[in-house]
């Protein structure tokens, strides 16, 4: 008679590698490029599920941030987007400093339906490559659906490229002279004339809305709130040392400091925080990449005296 007292025999786990749990697909389309390349390192079976499925939202939905965008080039980029199998809809690089010209127009050539095209802080990218990725996507031949464009911090963009991508976009949508600026991100500084990101001030007070438009090398804002300097009667401007942009006072007590200097990192920064190593700064919270260095060499040199 078997002994009540033990535990019921437990099968052992299949080793075949068998078909994935059905569960699985209903997870995928919510997990990110760089998660669904690390899900087809695990096993064979899950490398089939994630490069079999080709309505898998993020191939089509294409989204390339940090960590993976410094490590994104133009070979690896032709493999990712190719597995949404020219149905590509959105393309999104965001600082992938080694994406080239070729590399983006073999793609765009590839995915005539893309309606998203973002490629911020992509330096590597020319004034010319963006002129002819847009071109190709607004092509007679094509239905155009390009109704987003981002190119804020491609280097060298003038006046004149800058008329040249409104033109096409224009004759794409038939629409009006001033009807791009719902499309593209950058436009012409009022105050000095150059290509680059135009904002208006979103303060309202007593005497109306400011409505001050300019690029941020020519009128200060807060890089949080976006109000500017000329509202300083009700903000008060101060940087934000971390990262060397303008946080108005009250945006800066907001946000979360370092531990160690109490310091702040913008939104657009927070991927800069460190954990702290070793019991520093009391385990919670966050350093700032100076301070984390200290901490770490700190503990280094304690060690050494042990």
């Amino acid at each position: 008679m078997a002994d009540q007292n033990q535990p019921p025999s437990q099968e052992p786990a299949s080793t075949d590698g068998g078909s994935p749990h059905e569960a699985l697909f209903l997870v995928l389309p919510y997990l990110s490029v760089l998660e669904l390349l690390n899900v087809a390192r695990v096993c064979t079976s899950l490398r089939r599920a994630v490069e079999d499925d080709d309505d898998i939202l993020p191939w089509l939905n294409l989204v390339v941030e940090r960590p993976l965008s410094r490590r994104l080039s133009d070979q690896r980029l032709i493999g990712i987007s190719s597995r949404g199998k020219g149905r590509l809809k959105s393309l999104i690089l965001v600082d992938c400093i080694n994406v080239t010209d070729d590399g983006l127009q073999l793609v765009v050539s590839n995915n005539p339906l893309i309606a998203k095209l973002h490629v911020p802080g992509c330096i590597r990218l020319t004034p010319d490559g963006i002129i002819r990725a847009v071109k190709t996507l607004s092509d007679d031949n094509n239905d155009c659906r390009l109704k987003s464009l981002c190119i804020s911090n491609i280097l060298g963009i003038n006046k004149q490229h800058f008329h040249t991508l409104c033109s096409y976009l224009q004759r794409a949508h038939k629409l009006g002279d001033t009807a791009t600026s719902n499309i593209i991100d950058v436009d012409i500084c009022p105050v000095c004339d150059e290509v680059s990101q135009v904002y208006a001030c979103p303060q309202s007070s007593e005497r109306g809305k400011c409505n001050r438009k300019g690029c941020k090398l020519c009128i200060p804002r807060c890089e949080e709130c976006g109000r500017c300097a000329d509202c300083k009667e009700d903000v008060e401007l101060e940087e934000a040392t971390l990262c060397s942009e303008v946080l108005c006072s009250e945006c800066w007590l907001h946000l979360p400091k370092c531990n160690h200097c109490n310091q702040p990192y913008c939104t657009k920064h927070a991927y800069r925080r460190q954990q702290p190593q070793g019991g520093s700064g009391g385990g919670t919270g966050w350093l700032c990449e100076a301070c984390h260095v200290k901490a770490n060499e700190v503990l280094e040199h304690g060690d050494d005296d042990d």
